[in-house]
C-alpha cells in the first residue's frame, strides 16, 4: 500500500482517507488495536519513502500464501483500487502494480482483466454528471453550510468508508453495485473538495 500510494510522488486526500480507514480496519483485528495502529502507521510512513524492497515484500507474501491465492487476489485488487482512486494511473503506479503482481504470481491474463475492469469502472465515474451547485455538495455529504469543517470531514470519512469499492465487493455485491459505489465515491470526493476550498 505504501509503495503504490507514493509511486506518483503525491498522496491525494482521498487516497489518504482510504489508507487511514485500511489501517484502522486492520488494527481492529487485534486486541491492542490502538497500539497496533500506531505500529502499522510507523511501518507505512517508513515504507513509502523507498521502493527497493517492493518485489521482496511481495515475494515474501506470496510464500506465506502458497495455498491461499485468494488473499493475493484481494491484495492486488486493493492496490489497484488505490492506484485508480484519484482517476488516473500514472506510469510509475502501473510499473509498481505490475512488479507486485508478478511477485505475487498473479496470472497475467487475470491481472490484465482486473486492470481493464477497474479502468472501465473509473472511466464511467469520470463521465458521471458533475455537481456544480455548492448546495448539492452539502446535500451529498449530508451536512449543512453552517457546519464546522470538522463535521464536514467526519461525514466525508463515513461516506468514503460506506462507498469504498473494496468494502462493497467484500459484502458480496455484484459489479453493477460496485460501479455505482465507485461513481458515488468520485462524486463525494468532488463535493468534499469544493466545500474544503470554501471552508479553509
Amino acid at each position: 500500500t505504501a509503495k503504490v500510494a507514493k509511486a506518483d510522488g503525491h498522496i491525494g486526500e482521498l487516497e489518504a482517507e482510504l489508507i487511514s480507514l485500511m489501517l484502522s480496519d486492520v488494527s481492529e483485528e487485534f486486541d491492542n488495536s490502538e497500539e497496533m495502529r500506531i505500529a502499522f502507521k510507523e511501518i507505512y510512513t517508513k515504507e513509502k519513502e523507498s521502493f527497493g524492497n517492493t518485489v521482496y515484500l511481495a515475494t515474501e507474501f506470496a510464500k506465506m500464501t502458497t495455498r491461499e491465492t485468494f488473499k493475493r487476489d484481494k491484495v492486488i485488487e486493493h492496490l489497484m483500487n488505490l492506484a485508480f482512486i484519484d482517476g488516473i494511473v500514472t506510469k510509475q503506479e502501473g510499473m509498481i502494480l505490475s512488479d507486485i503482481a508478478q511477485a505475487l504470481q498473479i496470472n497475467p491474463k487475470k491481472y490484465h482483466k482486473l486492470y481493464d475492469t477497474f479502468e472501465a469502472y473509473y472511466q464511467g465515474a469520470k463521465q458521471a454528471p458533475k455537481i456544480d451547485n455548492i448546495a448539492d455538495d452539502y446535500a451529498l455529504l449530508g451536512v449543512k453550510e453552517s457546519d464546522d469543517f470538522s463535521v464536514v470531514k467526519k461525514a466525508y470519512r463515513a461516506l468514503v468508508k460506506k462507498n469504498h469499492p473494496d468494502v462493497i465487493k467484500g459484502q458480496g455485491f455484484g459489479e453493477d453495485i460496485v460501479k455505482e459505489a465507485t461513481e458515488k465515491l468520485q462524486a463525494i470526493n468532488g463535493a468534499y473538495e469544493n466545500i474544503k476550498k470554501l471552508k479553509k
